[in-house]
């Protein structure tokens, strides 16, 4: 038998295996996006890429 839970958002029952999980709380596809923007730490702008260095020498510049 499949288990089902409760979206935390709007209160959907969802089977668990198809859940989306945010802090040990189960979202359906629909809320899922929504809570996981407003997630403390969450930051969609963040990218560990992104320091303004694209050439990876240590400088800013372009040159290798």
């Amino acid at each position: 038998m499949e288990d089902i839970v409760n979206c935390k958002t709007c209160n959907k029952e969802i089977p668990e295996e198809d859940a989306n999980y945010l802090d040990d709380s189960p979202y359906c596809d629909k809320c899922y996006p929504e809570a996981e923007v407003n997630y403390p730490g969450f930051d969609d702008e963040d990218d560990d890429d992104d320091d303004g260095d694209e050439d990876d020498d240590g400088d800013d510049d372009d040159d290798d």
